[in-house]
């Protein structure tokens, strides 16, 4: 794995050459800051008053129906909102953290989270039908604990789950696939780290991310770095270090895979830099600057739109930001300010509505008790892209 790791600079000047890409837009667009620009929703309430809220995670079904799952008080609470109304009262679901929730090819709604249950963390799995959320089902079954689990599901109706396990002794990134029936699991081979970030390609490819400890020659002890491995054909690739950045850390790393069958990736440097890479295997971008911030940035998140463009919104303590690019951008555009509410603001989520722009979901902590879970919506643009294939030599 070092030596594959060793090789990532020559690896990039490859992809330069390797990376062919070709958008066709219905006007033309010179640059990343020609992209369309719809008005932003003021900050409209999910729930509030809770207790330690946490990680929300947020999906839309295909009718148009937004859905909100959130960790508060060591349970987890669902709500929804029909398109035009109010959000739903929320209610308890089930015991556990860390939720993350898809809506599956039948346009049904799926969940992980963790919980602890006879003294060990694992890995459970939900569903919603009727109206009605199922009782858990044990995705894990490791001896070791299991964390901060991420879902994706496939075009192919098959769920795909990875989540950080330190069963070995050391944290590393497990992998599980749902076709209807049970769960498989089985660790992802090289891939040692925490924090995983997961997405399927229209095409099947699955794209898993995530954080881990690169030794170097001048830190025996390594920095934190970015890692990229996909599975086709049932075969894991070798990880690529995505992030290339020695002296620093990279940290919340976030993964899109939209048709152009590329993966898209974004992190934080430091907690000063908002970075971007794309590619695939081992060829991939030089890590490209999207903001220099101003005050300590976090969890970064991607996600590619209908419309072909870019979307990466983070968090800066008292603000959400959030800017969009054309794919394979030249450059970032300003990012713009979606929302700054008294407290501290963290937890960014995205998701994409049936039409219109990507909605942002985050919590806003503002005193102990005084924990809310918010979302802001953007609303259509007229322009629509097509996305082509990413040549690969």
């Amino acid at each position: 794995m070092l030596e594959h790791l060793a090789n990532r600079r020559w690896n990039r000047l490859v992809a330069a050459l390797a990376l062919i890409t070709v958008a066709v837009v219905t006007r033309p667009a010179s640059s990343a800051s020609e992209a369309p620009e719809a008005a932003w929703s003021v900050p409209m309430p999910i729930a509030t008053r809770l207790v330690q809220a946490a990680l929300p995670s947020l999906a839309y079904t295909p009718d148009g129906t937004a859905h909100a799952i959130w960790e508060s008080n060591g349970g987890l609470y669902y709500a929804y909102q029909t398109p035009n109304r109010p959000w739903s009262k929320s209610v308890r679901v089930a015991a556990g953290l860390s939720p993350s929730m898809v809506v599956d090819k039948a346009g049904n709604l799926e969940a992980v989270f963790a919980n602890q249950f006879a003294g060990n963390y694992e890995i459970y799995h939900i569903r919603r039908r009727g109206g009605k959320w199922s009782l858990p089902v044990n995705v894990s079954h490791t001896s070791g604990y299991s964390g901060r689990p991420v879902l994706a599901a496939a075009e192919d109706g098959t769920l795909h789950a990875a989540w950080m396990d330190n069963t070995p002794g050391f944290w590393i990134i497990y992998y599980g696939t749902w076709a209807g029936t049970f769960w498989s699991s089985q660790p992802v081979p090289n891939a040692r780290g925490q924090a995983p970030s997961l997405a399927a390609s229209p095409a099947g490819t699955i794209f898993l991310a995530w954080q881990d400890k690169v030794p170097t020659k001048a830190n025996p002890n390594g920095e934190y770095d970015v890692l990229v491995s996909e599975l086709t054909a049932g075969i894991w690739t070798l990880p690529s270090n995505v992030s290339d950045s020695p002296g620093v850390d990279s940290l919340g790393v976030s993964v899109t895979a939209p048709q152009d069958e590329a993966a898209h990736t974004t992190w934080v440097e430091q907690s000063e830099r908002i970075q971007y890479s794309y590619g695939r295997d081992i060829y991939w971008s030089e890590p490209q600057l999207v903001c220099q911030v101003s005050s300590p940035a976090h969890t970064p998140r991607i996600i590619a739109d209908t419309r072909g463009y870019l979307n990466i919104a983070w968090d800066q303590t008292e603000t959400i930001w959030m800017t969009r690019a054309n794919p394979w951008p030249a450059g970032w555009p300003t990012p713009i300010i979606v929302a700054s509410l008294t407290g501290s603001l963290r937890d960014v989520t995205m998701a994409l509505p049936p039409a219109g722009g990507p909605t942002i979901g985050w919590v806003q902590a503002s005193g102990p008790g005084e924990y809310g879970v918010y979302s802001a919506w953007q609303g259509s643009a007229v322009v629509q892209r097509v996305w082509l294939p990413v040549l690969m030599r």
